[in-house]
């Protein structure tokens, strides 16, 4: 078969898995400032109060909006995807004793997968959106629910594959029930060498970056390393509400560029991040869902979850909009009835 005649090959999301995490998992770098418990009022499990507003207005299988029926699109999968701030040696030498050793998921994504239109989409949830969080002890045991930003759950799991557990049913739960059937999860450590493995990424800059790095200046086109992508992904000026906001357009800017560069990538390049990634990656995505995400494309649109964000004494606070998540959740996980 000539070249011309050649099908045209997919581009191979199990790559662009890794990518996205990546791109997630340097954002997390930011997470490295110490995480505290706030004075906040806990609730006891047990009690009727404890259940979230997402427990107690959890979205049926069929559900209503302006008039018109919906049913939830079963057929969907629904993997999230983490950032973790601390590499895989802080996390395997932490004190089990102190909370918020164990490391924090500081980015968070939600990759949802179709495999009737063979497409994924992308829906990124702020780092700092307030949720009742689950607080354990050493030895997982529920100690107390208290209001914090959503990356502090992780903090409470004993392990790497617990915290991406007590994640999936976090991000569910603001979801008003959508299951979340698998997770990856980045540790920090990973990012230079998984970008480098990818031969870096070409971005044209869409705004004046010198404040990070002098070469990001507006208009200019450079293919950054692993070192020069986890700068631009992950720097943020604490000091200023809202600067995660403009990470998370950052790394949306990072994820279209490996998404397009990597598109057509061949059996090799698929080996070569997965070997650079493996160290660094806890996943329980399986072998069925790997498979369906090499037949994908991936949608350009990147969502997020809406919301404002607050400024508090310790750091910024993001309230989701929940009139205009719900009609989100709809929009992406339902289908209209026939």
């Amino acid at each position: 078969m000539s070249e011309m005649n050649k099908p045209a090959r997919r581009p191979d999301l199990r790559i662009w898995l890794v990518a996205a995490v990546v791109v997630l998992a340097a954002a997390a770098l930011i997470g490295v400032l110490a995480a505290q418990i706030v004075s906040r009022p806990s609730v006891t499990r047990g009690d009727s109060s404890s259940q979230t507003e997402a427990d107690s207005e959890g979205f049926a299988d069929t559900v209503m909006l302006d008039g018109q029926t919906y049913v939830r699109n079963t057929r969907l999968k629904a993997v999230l995807l983490l950032g973790i701030d601390q590499s895989a040696e802080q996390i395997a030498s932490r004190d089990p004793n102190q909370f918020g050793n164990g490391g924090r998921a500081d980015a968070i994504a939600v990759l949802i997968v179709d495999p009737d239109s063979l497409t994924a989409r992308v829906l990124e949830i702020s780092r700092e959106t307030m949720v009742d969080v689950d607080v354990y002890d050493q030895m997982d045991r529920y100690l107390y629910t208290s209001q914090m930003q959503l990356t502090l759950q992780y903090a409470c799991a004993s392990s790497l594959q617990r915290g991406n557990w007590l994640m999936k049913n976090k991000v569910s739960e603001l979801l008003y029930g959508i299951p979340i059937d698998a997770a990856a999860a980045l540790t920090m450590d990973g990012i230079p060498a998984v970008v480098d493995a990818a031969g870096g990424v070409t971005l044209t800059m869409q705004q004046d970056y010198t404040y990070i790095d002098p070469a990001f200046a507006k208009g200019a086109t450079l293919t950054m390393d692993g070192a020069q992508a986890e700068r631009f992904i992950h720097y943020r000026d604490v000091s200023v509400t809202g600067s995660n906001t403009d990470r998370m357009e950052r790394h949306a800017q990072v994820l279209r560029a490996l998404a397009g560069q990597l598109e057509g990538a061949d059996d090799a390049a698929v080996t070569r991040l997965q070997n650079a990634a493996e160290p660094y990656l806890e996943t329980d995505v399986d072998a069925d869902t790997l498979a369906l995400l090499a037949q994908c494309r991936l949608d350009p649109v990147i969502y997020s979850v809406p919301g404002e964000v607050k400024a508090s004494s310790s750091s910024d606070e993001f309230y989701t909009d929940e009139d205009a998540l719900r009609r989100l959740v709809v929009e992406l996980f339902y289908l209209p009835a026939a």
